[in-house]
């Protein structure tokens, strides 16, 4: 005898609808010492004028979040959103004829790859890394609202640093991962016909160097740019010359001398008179990447001739270095450097002495310092800790004797990166990314490091004494801003004045 047992409609149906539902669960992101120099005077970070606390500062901003590193699983892709109204500030002038003032920030897309790669949203070219410009006018009715977004033709750049010409017409970016897409190292964009609104124009697609770091303005409207390694990754790397017209001259040193271990980073160059520009070698950089097991820092400052583009001189900082980083010239006519290094201490290079001095330790350990451009004369600087999510303001008039006026702390894993000051010195931007390996590719602090992602806007008092977060808006979330695009990576910024009568 066999019993046969029948369930009712209902429960039926019910119990179909159950199996559907799960079918359609899917899992997306959410947003979330030795010194090799003996100086005269190392003036340790400990001495404060002035600090301010953490709970503060953190007081005006939400703290960050984390996200998920994971791509989208397999199947149905994420609903496409549309790109939401933006401000419009059209019209507006400043008062007592000030200038208008956009912020320019150029940012990529959280798990976003390369051209080649399935897109998350399926038959979108919604991913492409992009160019957001950010209204930062004084009593505009937009202040701190994105009022525009430009997007290059590809995506999984991993956007970089970022330079204006000399005539402020043509903003030009890069990506650290382009090689790994074969995509274009450097892009550029219109930004002299519309400020607010930039248009793509080109891009460069170098035939020796790849992972396109820092943008100089030169004297003819080009760029001289350093790319931190060949077009595998590796090394040597090269100083890219753009031309006034956005092509590409000339990767520079045209021989093969002097190029062991050049993998630049930083660059500056020194007034015209004295005819001089360095590069400072951070990493090679596809040894960050897995399977890869030992990260090679660069520990080399080169000193160039300005004008037959030439290596002069390759110092060794010392293996304590772990790689250097920021270059900055300081405006004493002197031929002297700030450059910062991995290892958490500020150095001076004398490009007339041929000399690297260390003159002031943060005392973080192991850590990324980015430096703004020296403003008041040279006497003061704003520097970015990045492990230790500070921001210091230092004054450097007595390079023998730098003293701290302002420590500020960041909400844990803030992760500051990028500092630039806007015409005037009186605007401070930091934005809160570095670099981020996606696809389970990265291994290695700081290159996995999860982020705040966002634009934090500061002003600096007359006097250059201090700085505070900015009273308006002093935090730009990148997180939710495009929905239509993800979750934004904000990195390399720049301002630009505009006279509002024109």
């Amino acid at each position: 005898m066999s019993l046969k047992v029948v369930a009712p409609p209902m429960l039926l149906a019910l119990a179909v609808l159950h199996l559907l539902l799960i079918g359609c669960v899917q899992s997306f992101p959410i947003s979330a010492r030795q010194v090799g120099f003996k100086p005269s005077k190392l003036v340790q970070g400990a001495a404060t004028a002035s600090s301010v606390k953490a709970s503060e500062v953190a007081a005006a901003v939400p703290a960050a979040t984390t996200a998920s590193n994971k791509t989208n699983p397999a199947g149905a892709a994420p609903k496409q959103q549309n790109a939401p109204k933006r401000c419009n500030s059209k019209g507006f002038t400043p008062a007592d004829g000030k200038p208008l003032l956009y912020l320019y920030v150029w940012a990529g897309v959280e798990n976003a790859v390369g051209a080649s790669a399935k897109k998350r949203f399926a038959g979108s070219n919604n991913e492409k890394d992009f160019v957001a410009t950010i209204d930062v006018t004084t009593g505009s009715p937009c202040f701190g609202q994105v009022i525009s977004e430009a997007d290059v033709p590809t995506s999984g750049n991993e956007p970089h640093h970022v330079g204006l010409n000399i005539n402020g017409t043509v903003l030009g970016v890069g990506g650290f991962n382009s090689w790994r897409y074969k995509q274009p190292s450097m892009y550029f964009f219109n930004v002299g016909s519309n400020p607010a609104k930039p248009a793509y124009i080109s891009s460069i697609t170098p035939k020796l160097g790849a992972i396109t770091d820092d943008f100089f303005r030169l004297p003819n409207g080009g760029f001289l740019v350093s790319l931190m390694g060949s077009t595998d990754g590796g090394s040597p790397g090269r100083v890219a010359e753009v031309g006034p017209d956005l092509s590409l001259v000339a990767e520079h040193p045209r021989s093969n001398q002097n190029i062991d271990n050049f993998n630049p980073h930083g660059l500056a160059l020194a007034a015209p008179a004295i005819n001089r520009f360095i590069t400072l070698d951070y990493v090679e950089y596809r040894t960050t990447f897995k399977p890869v097991t030992e990260v090679k820092y660069r520990t080399t400052a080169r000193i160039w001739d300005t004008q037959k583009r030439e290596v002069l001189k390759v110092i060794d900082v010392g293996p304590q270095a772990k790689g250097l980083m920021t270059a900055r010239y300081i405006p004493n006519g002197k031929g002297q450097f700030l450059i910062t290094a991995g290892h958490g201490v500020l150095y001076v290079l004398d490009v007339v002495a041929e000399t690297v001095t260390p003159i002031f330790d943060f005392n973080v350990g192991d850590g990324h310092c980015v430096l703004s451009a020296p403003f008041k004369n040279g006497s003061r600087v704003l520097v970015s800790l990045y492990e230790t999510d500070q921001v210091q303001l230092l004054d450097i008039s007595d390079l023998n004797a730098v003293k701290v006026l302002q420590s500020d702390s960041l909400p844990k894993s803030a992760g500051p990166h990028a500092t630039v000051l806007a015409p005037g010195d009186k605007l401070l931007a930091i934005s809160t990314y570095y670099v981020q390996h996606d696809h389970g590719q990265g291994y290695a602090e700081p290159f996995t490091r999860v982020n705040e992602r966002s634009v934090r806007l500061f002003t600096v008092a007359d006097d250059g004494s201090g700085f505070k977060p900015h009273p308006d808006v002093p935090f730009i979330d990148f997180k939710g801003l495009f929905p239509h695009k993800g979750i934004a990576r904000p990195h390399g910024m720049a301002f630009k004045s505009v006279n509002a009568a024109k």
